[in-house]
């Protein structure tokens, strides 16, 4: 548990984590890979469907 000061130091908090989150938390239902590899796989995926 962890208190914050100000608003603020809050708002940083949950960006820090959500950085977090996306960039290193692998889960099985991915594919035991990060939320942002997944997205990024998506995106390439629709980009190249639209190319065709």
């Amino acid at each position: 548990m962890r208190t914050f000061d100000t608003v603020e130091e809050l708002r940083l908090a949950l960006l820090a984590f959500k950085d977090l989150y996306n960039s290193q938390w692998i889960w099985e239902r991915h594919g035991y890979r990060t939320p942002s590899q997944v997205r990024h796989d998506q995106k390439d995926s629709r980009i190249a469907e639209v190319a065709v």
